[in-house]
């Protein structure tokens, strides 16, 4: 038997070769399987408390299904899945059991880990799920919000609190619809959804970026989209400390920053960021001048956001040989 080397990029695999988990680096380490494939997913809030280091673990979560074929049967209906992942205990040395004797904390190594779901009806494959920020050591918040985006250009809200409630408890009565539906993206599907403080922003393959607020009478968009991007949004991020600003990549190749109280809706500054599409951004929290973002071409680069007087961003690079 071939002996186990370290994957590094650019390594192409042999025939018959696949990249497996070294136990030895995870203090826990667990896989699950559901029907469907999920494409996006978001960790829940739940009162179990912060910092937690005691095992077994918990864990919440929510996706959304990709459905696929079933023969015979045509496409089989997509959903948003509500997770609980409990008695998550540690696995570090599974592979190893002599380098387990030398351990002397074992607690919840013999649990089995379990996983309970609900289920919510959706129409069409989920292209992106998240849900409402919960600021840290708050409890559950009612209603609890999770937004969608569908193939089928349609932006979902739900409310997961009563799907949290059953699986935690007694069941108690749940709604099966969305609490409300964003229909201003028409059929331009999309990949781009973010919460905030400020309201919920949506992104389309068309270009254009949605505010949803929240009224006390419902659900407010604006009709009138930010536009600046020449190609397909694809993702979104609000400013960690300036609840007007945003940031947004595209297949256009550009990381562009918004301020919404501007006029025009235009953005305020942008960067031509990789040679390729800009798939994915994050704001830094804890240093909120950083913004990280990742390419079609394999490079991830780090933004200093105090260059935006010159209009001109520095960053650093790192492109995978």
């Amino acid at each position: 038997m071939k002996e186990l080397e370290t994957y590094l990029p650019g390594i192409k695999l042999g025939e018959g070769e696949q990249l497996v988990p070294d136990n030895s680096v995870y203090l826990a380490l667990h896989s699950l399987s559901y029907a469907w494939p999920c494409l996006s997913f978001d960790i829940l809030r739940d009162n179990l408390g912060e910092d937690r280091s005691t095992y077994p673990h918990t864990a919440w979560l929510v996706t959304g299904t990709q459905a696929g074929e079933i023969p015979g049967q045509g496409k089989a209906k997509d959903e948003v899945v509500i997770m609980r992942m409990s008695g998550l205990s540690k696995t570090q040395y599974d592979d190893d059991s002599e380098a387990g004797d030398d351990d002397d904390d074992n607690e919840g190594e013999d649990e089995d880990a379990k996983l309970d779901f609900q289920t919510i009806p959706h129409v069409g494959n989920v292209n992106r799920i998240r849900a409402a920020p919960v600021p840290s050591g708050s409890a559950i918040p009612d209603p609890y919000h999770v937004a969608t985006f569908s193939e089928t250009g349609k932006v979902h809200i739900f409310d997961v609190k009563p799907y949290i409630d059953t699986l935690s408890g007694p069941s108690k009565p749940r709604q099966k619809l969305p609490v409300h539906t964003i229909s201003n993206h028409g059929r331009s599907e999309g990949f781009a959804v973010e919460w905030g403080n400020t309201g919920l922003l949506t992104g389309d393959v068309d270009k254009k970026i949605f505010l949803t607020t929240i009224t006390p009478t419902g659900f407010h968009t604006s009709p009138n989209p930010y536009l600046s991007h020449t190609s397909s949004v694809e993702d979104l991020q609000w400013s960690p400390n300036e609840s007007t600003v945003f940031a947004s990549c595209s297949a256009d190749r550009t990381v562009r920053v918004w301020d919404i109280r501007a006029k025009g809706r235009k953005s305020v500054v942008s960067v031509e960021a990789h040679p390729e599409d800009v798939n994915v951004i994050s704001w830094n929290k804890g240093v909120d001048y950083l913004l990280v973002s990742g390419g079609d071409e394999g490079g991830i680069k780090v933004w200093d956001l105090r260059m935006f007087k010159e209009s001109v961003l520095s960053c650093t690079t790192r492109v995978p040989s």
